[in-house]
C-alpha cells in the first residue's frame, strides 16, 4: 500500500478507535477497561487494545447485553466481559489477538484459545473472540489451522460455547479512500456442556444497526 494510502489507513484507525471509545463509554465497567486500554496503547500494543473494543462493538451490534470486567490478574477471574445470552443465562467473554510476529499454526491458535479458557470461571458458558493477524490472511493454511485448532479446543474444553474469529480487510481503490471492512466467522461448539440452541450464532455483521444508538463520526460530520 502506497504512502498516501498508508496515511489514510492510519487516520481511519485513529478515528475508529475514538468512535468506539465514544460509543462504549456508557457500558458498565468501561472506566477500568479504558485504563487498561491506555496502558496497552502506551506499550504500543495497539492491535490488542483495538481487538477488545471491536469485540465489544460486535456484541453491541448483535444485541447481546454485556458489561466489562475489571482486570484482576487472577486465574479464572481475568476476562473481558460478562454477557447475557439469549437463553437468559450469564456467560463470560474473553478476547485474544494475534500479531504478525507470531507464526501461523494450529498449535499457536489452540494455545491462545486454551489461555482464554483459563481466564474465566469453570462453570460459566464461554464465548471467545480471537482477532486474526493481518499477515495471516494471505496464508493458504489459515482455514485449515483455524478448523484444526478449534476442533481440538472444543474437544478438550467443554465450557466453551463458541469461538468468533474476526479480522480486518483493506481494499485499495484508485483515487478514493481505502475501504475498511471487519469480517468474522463464528464456530459453534455443539458438544459443549453449556450448549443451548437459543445461544447459537450470536454474532451479527457490523453492517447491521444495533438496538439503541451507535454514533458514527461520519454521520456527525454530515449532519445525519
Amino acid at each position: 500500500m502506497g504512502g498516501g494510502q498508508a496515511a489514510k489507513k492510519a487516520q481511519y484507525q485513529v478515528v475508529e478507535l475514538a468512535e468506539m471509545v465514544f460509543n462504549l463509554q456508557t457500558v458498565q465497567g468501561f472506566e477500568s477497561r479504558l485504563k487498561a486500554l491506555k496502558s496497552k496503547i502506551k506499550a504500543m500494543d495497539i492491535s490488542s487494545a483495538v481487538a477488545e473494543l471491536v469485540a465489544a462493538k460486535l456484541l453491541r451490534f448483535s444485541d447481546v447485553p454485556y458489561s466489562f470486567v475489571e482486570p484482576s490478574g487472577k486465574r479464572g477471574l481475568d476476562y473481558e466481559a460478562t454477557i447475557t445470552l439469549p437463553s437468559g443465562r450469564a456467560g463470560s467473554c474473553e478476547v485474544k489477538s494475534k500479531s504478525g510476529e507470531t507464526t501461523l499454526s494450529d498449535r499457536t491458535i489452540y494455545k491462545s484459545l486454551k489461555r482464554a479458557s483459563r481466564q474465566v470461571p469453570d462453570d460459566s458458558p464461554l464465548l471467545i473472540f480471537l482477532k486474526i493477524a493481518d499477515d495471516w490472511l494471505a496464508d493458504s493454511h489459515l482455514k485449515h489451522a483455524l478448523e484444526s485448532a478449534t476442533t481440538g479446543f472444543f474437544k478438550n474444553h467443554g465450557g466453551a460455547i463458541a469461538v468468533v474469529y474476526f479480522w480486518q480487510e483493506w481494499q485499495e481503490q484508485e483515487n478514493s479512500p481505502v475501504v475498511h471492512i471487519w469480517k468474522y466467522e463464528e464456530m459453534i461448539n455443539e458438544g459443549s456442556r453449556h450448549y443451548d440452541e437459543a445461544d447459537a450464532h450470536l454474532i451479527r455483521s457490523l453492517f447491521t444497526r444495533p438496538q439503541g444508538s451507535w454514533v458514527t463520526f461520519r454521520d456527525l460530520a454530515t449532519g445525519r
